[in-house]
This record gives C-alpha cells, structure tokens and sequence, in this order.
C-alpha cells in the first residue's frame, strides 16, 4: 500500500481522502484519517481492515501514467523498460517516498 501511495506521491493524509472519495463514488460514507493509515502501513493492526477495499479502489481510480518511451536499439519494449524502472524504484522507494513526503 504505501509503495503505491508514493507511486502517486501522495501523503497518508491523501490517501484517506482519496479512499473516502472513492467509497463515497460508491455509495458508501466512509471516515477514514491518515492515522489508520499509517497504521495500517506499520502493521499495527491486527487484522485486514474493511476500508482497505477503499484504499484500492482509489488506486484504481487514479492509475499511475505509464512513462512511453522508445527503444534506442528497438530491442527493448515499453513493457520491458517499465519493468527495469519499477525495479529499480523499488530498490530506493523507502528514502524517495521518506524525502518526497517531507518537501510536500
């Protein structure tokens, strides 16, 4: 969860209210703070909370822009390229989400 929320960029913050939003696109009326949020992503609770169907839903709802790119010996696809820049950010995704958090 918190991989895809920095995906996006967003803090714990927007993550609920984008989770909220989504709910209310669905007819549900939900409260949801960045403190079960971060929660969640710390693995204080104990169990899979029923929000967490929400949380996906705005994530679906706001799909990360796949980068188009051209292949410079026209070896490589766009699936291929998104795969090694995925693993990549992987790799350092805790301090880019850390530094890009704190500078919003």
């Amino acid at each position: 969860m918190r991989r895809e929320r920095c995906l996006r960029n967003w803090t714990a913050a927007r993550l609920a209210q984008e989770a909220c939003k989504a709910a209310k696109n669905r007819g549900v009326d939900l409260h949801l703070k960045q403190q079960s949020i971060s929660a969640l992503e710390l693995g204080r609770l104990k169990s899979i909370p029923y929000w967490i169907e929400y949380v996906n839903a705005s994530f679906l709802d706001n799909p990360i822009n796949e980068v188009s790119s051209v292949s410079i010996a026209g070896l490589e696809t766009s699936k291929e390229l998104k795969i090694e820049e995925t693993t990549q950010k992987n790799h350092n995704i805790t301090k880019t989400c850390s530094k890009k958090n704190k500078n919003t």
